[in-house]
């Protein structure tokens, strides 16, 4: 044992649940940013899939949503949902 000790600040630590938030797919990488719109019948659908997901406006059945996650594995999950999913701008 040393005698040496370690000060970490509690605003510093590693908020793990912050992280599964914004991890949904097996693809790590940079934090990103996603706008897109929505039209399909269940929005609620989208808010499971991407926890940090907030609906920003809703005009005749579409949504304009936006998300934070990691990765890329967020274009591939775009893709799979198909003409539901559209304007999408990711930075």
């Amino acid at each position: 044992m040393l005698e040496e000790h370690f000060h970490i600040p509690y605003s510093s630590r590693f908020e793990e649940g912050e992280f599964r938030k914004r991890i949904q797919f097996m693809y790590g990488g940079k934090l990103r940013k996603v706008k897109f719109k929505y039209r399909g019948e269940n929005v609620e659908a989208i808010l499971d899939r991407l926890p940090t997901a907030k609906i920003l406006d809703e005009e005749d059945g579409i949504c304009t949503m936006s998300a934070e996650v990691f990765g890329k594995g967020i274009d591939m999950w775009m893709r799979s949902q198909g003409d539901n999913v559209f304007d999408i701008r990711i930075s």
